[in-house]
């Protein structure tokens, strides 16, 4: 569906990191976009989000980059919940360990 669209829209247009400014404010839009989705389909509706998210983190530095644009937008958005913050909050501290990781094994090569 929509979701799937959008993801697949970010991950396309994030991924490159030499992009024009006319295309990072289109990834802007994307990524408020996906931020509106996650809000209304996590945890309940779609609960492997977070590892989603870290996991495409992985692959490179520039979709790591807006990813945690994304993290930051939606800690924003999601601020009313505090509920929810403390358990994003842990969750942000893992895929932080996991972009260190990652990181980490770029300079080591």
């Amino acid at each position: 569906g929509i979701k799937k669209f959008i993801v697949g829209l970010v991950i396309k247009h994030s991924t490159n990191s030499a992009t024009s400014e006319s295309e990072k404010t289109y990834c802007a839009k994307l990524d408020m976009i996906l931020v509106q989705i996650v809000k209304h389909e996590w945890p309940h509706n779609w609960p492997t989000f977070i590892s989603e998210i870290v996991g495409a983190s992985k692959t490179s530095e520039s979709l790591c980059q807006n990813n945690m644009i994304v993290l930051k937008l939606l800690r924003l958005a999601m601020s009313p919940f505090v509920d929810l913050i403390s358990s994003l909050g842990f969750h942000i501290f893992l895929f932080l360990c996991v972009v260190k990781k990652y990181l980490t094994s770029l300079v080591d090569k």
